[in-house]
């Protein structure tokens, strides 16, 4: 069972303007790189979040709806005008956040942001164009938000007349936010009338939670499983080359493929997660080479 605590983090106003300058660098990239570097400098900006408490508590509990991204896509054209961006701030954190954390995961290129919907062609024709007005009118305001959070706090420390101000982060032991976590919600599974996954509401959210928690559990013992096979192989083989390593990657798939159990895991992982979400899970220079045939699972010969 997860525990759920509270942590008071103690900041300074130089740690927060820190955070701040390191937050609008890493911003940065993502609103003025190339569409090429797209996706991995969105992987960083979130990966930035996630790993700042300040920032990662802020986002949570933003949460308060959790949106249906795939339904969404699928129901808008590539004729209308954009994403339908809610109208309040807390709906439209919750809302580009969590399309940015399904495209990070499902999406091949940062285009696919853009074209997804009409409405970003930007100035000119060029790729460039439609990523750069995607990044105007979606991403941007919503960094914006955290930069104002930040600075918010930056402001209430001059007010009180201190160094520093202590700052409460919601979260557990695996590092999820959440916000008034309630025991019989890690106990019962009745998620009704509770606040979990650091502020998705009401209703009952018990079959969401349920799967999103088994599929996260799925991935981690896939990724246990080949790291530790990898690891076995490299015992023997080498893997100093790509032919090398190319070597390992096709022994450890026909291990993968007579291992009913891992392999049952792993499709399970590429069907929900995709490929780039097992590749990440995996400590291992063989996986870039592994991953590129996982398809074979799926051949019978």
């Amino acid at each position: 069972m997860e525990t759920a605590f509270i942590q008071n983090i103690q900041v300074t106003k130089r740690d927060l303007q820190k955070l701040s300058r390191d937050f609008r660098t890493v911003a940065g990239r993502l609103l003025r790189g190339s569409r090429q570097d797209g996706l991995s400098n969105l992987k960083r900006l979130l990966r930035f979040i996630e790993g700042s408490p300040i920032l990662s508590d802020f986002i949570q509990s933003n949460q308060m709806t959790q949106h249906d991204i795939p339904k969404a896509l699928s129901t808008m054209s590539s004729c209308m005008s954009g994403y339908q961006l809610p109208e309040g701030k807390e709906e439209e954190i919750a809302f580009v956040y969590q399309l940015l954390k399904f495209g990070e995961i499902n999406f091949d290129d940062y285009c696919t942001f853009p074209f997804s919907v009409g409405g970003y062609s930007g100035v000119g024709s060029k790729l460039q164009s439609h990523v750069d007005e995607f990044n105007k009118q979606v991403v941007s305001p919503f960094i914006k938000y955290i930069e104002m959070y930040i600075q918010g706090l930056i402001i209430d420390i001059g007010e009180i007349g201190q160094e520093s101000i202590h700052i409460q982060v919601h979260g557990n032991v695996h590092g999820t936010v959440m916000h008034n976590p309630q025991e019989s919600v890690t106990q019962n599974n009745d998620f009704k009338n509770a606040t979990i996954g650091g502020g998705v509401a009401a209703g009952n959210y018990s079959g969401d939670v349920t799967n999103h928690y088994t599929q996260s559990q799925t991935l981690a013992e896939a990724a246990a499983e080949i790291q530790k096979l990898l690891e076995q192989l490299e015992q023997t083989y080498p893997t100093n080359t790509l032919v090398e390593k190319a070597e390992v990657a096709e022994k450890a798939l026909i291990q993968i493929k007579s291992n009913l159990a891992l392999k049952s895991k792993i499709l399970r992982v590429l069907a929900a997660l995709g490929k780039e979400a097992l590749k990440e899970a995996i400590d291992n220079p063989v996986i870039n080479v592994l991953i590129a045939g996982i398809d074979a699972l799926n051949d019978p010969d």
